[in-house]
């Protein structure tokens, strides 16, 4: 993952979420202790920079203050995500009983290089890092089921909550689906409330650092959502082949006379190959969930299906579905923070890809034990049904895998733009604007 994060732009400072916080953070995460700033274009009211005050504001300071150069802790950033994403879903499917070590592996790569996340890795990494402790928000809770201490479960979630910062409220609210699907299958009913309402204090007090300061800013802020996107805008990529296969963020769909500004979006969205490698990765999950013996079963498709119902919510196509109107009426009003549906896209990814680790580790397991005896005494052990059926998924699963992660392998996640460092003519603009 380390290595992919250095192949993008290496020696370039990425166009990533705030430019500033990569060349001053400490300046950065000093005017985000205050609701104006003065510096930022001749005044303005900031929106949720309180939120980068944790974790990825102190990650860059401390980069700044260890004399790393800025491309590279912007690139240790990328690779802490990656992994974040890799392993949490590998402790995960452990902890949920879900497929083989080699599976499970398999299934971390698959999340953290998932089209949502590659989409968003460069020009907008802030907001893909809650989907990758998404999986961390529930390994605590899991061992519930098995009488792991009420309070120390719903403790480590909750922090976990808190480490997925505050810059995009919607887009940590998208982690707190599964989980409460998690604690309302719990039994006894008495477990089932007591965890529910506890995990509900502990979460709303892991929240509070930047949902106060979000109810001060809403206060004084300008309705900037009513200008920047609709919901026919933000719903049309949202049909279900689309939103199964992950590519429902609308930014990626965007095209100018300079090309797409989001380049690994735009090839996940348009390339015939990735779109195909997409579904590939998709059915298999799919394929794994329909399997009788899939651990968790029943909590997986019921996140699978309201993954789909969220993500999907109002979508605009030739078609609506039931209530599409009203729906997107609500997210032009009252819903309006919650207008880019995509960011619920986790709530679907992660059961699907716990299916795929199933459905591959179903086939390895099948192929250690053998096929029957009968067959495996007139064929060599390579052409054995079990043996082939195992080789079949699990070179697919690779395949499909490697080729949605085509636009990390090429070092195209960075965003147009990248730059070597500031221009001095910059610096002496603003040396003369302070003297003026």
């Amino acid at each position: 993952m380390s290595a992919l994060a250095f192949l993008q732009d290496p020696g370039l400072i990425a166009i990533d979420t705030k430019v500033d916080l990569a060349i001053d953070p400490a300046g950065w995460l000093t005017r985000a202790l205050h609701v104006w700033d003065p510096d930022g274009t001749f005044g303005q009211l900031q929106n949720q920079a309180y939120g980068y005050l944790w974790p990825m504001g102190p990650f860059f300071l401390l980069g700044k203050l260890l004399a790393v150069p800025a491309w590279v802790v912007q690139r240790l950033w990328w690779a802490l995500l990656l992994t974040v994403a890799c392993v949490g879903v590998v402790r995960l499917a452990e902890r949920l009983h879900v497929g083989t070590p080699w599976s499970r592996l398999l299934a971390g790569a698959a999340f953290a290089l998932s089209p949502r996340l590659l989409t968003e890795l460069g020009p907008i990494s802030v907001e893909a890092w809650p989907s990758a402790l998404a999986p961390w928000v529930l390994v605590p809770l899991v061992g519930l089921a098995d009488g792991v201490p009420l309070r120390r479960a719903v403790t480590r979630s909750a922090l976990v909550v808190a480490c997925a910062g505050g810059v995009n409220a919607t887009a940590v609210l998208a982690v707190v689906p599964l989980a409460a699907l998690w604690l309302l299958g719990l039994h006894p009913l008495r477990l089932r409330v007591k965890a529910l309402f506890a995990w509900g204090l502990a979460v709303g007090a892991a929240t509070a650092w930047w949902l106060v300061p979000l109810l001060l800013l809403g206060r004084y802020s300008p309705p900037f959502l009513d200008y920047i996107e609709t919901a026919p805008v933000t719903t049309t990529p949202t049909d279900a082949t689309t939103v199964l296969r992950g590519a429902s963020h609308w930014h990626a769909y965007l095209n100018g006379a300079y090309g797409p500004p989001w380049t690994a979006g735009w090839r996940l969205a348009t390339e015939r190959p990735l779109v195909v490698a997409t579904l590939v990765v998709a059915g298999l999950g799919i394929a794994g969930l329909a399997r009788r013996g899939m651990p968790h079963r029943r909590f997986l498709v019921t996140g699978l299906l309201v993954g789909l119902a969220l993500v999907g919510l109002g979508h605009l196509g030739q078609l609506d579905g039931f209530g599409a109107q009203t729906q997107r009426t609500f997210l032009d009003a009252a819903g309006a923070p919650l207008r880019n549906v995509h960011k619920f896209d986790v709530v679907l990814r992660l059961p699907l890809i716990l299916g795929l680790a199933h459905l591959v580790g179903l086939v390895l397991r099948a192929a250690r034990t053998g096929d029957r005896p009968e067959l495996a005494a007139l064929l060599p052990r390579p052409l054995q049904p079990v043996r082939l059926r195992a080789g079949l998924v699990t070179g697919t699963a690779l395949v499909a895998v490697a080729a949605v992660a085509a636009p990390a392998l090429g070092g195209g996640l960075a965003a147009p733009g990248s730059f070597t460092g500031v221009p001095g003519y910059w610096q002496q603009a603003s040396n003369w604007l302070d003297r003026a």
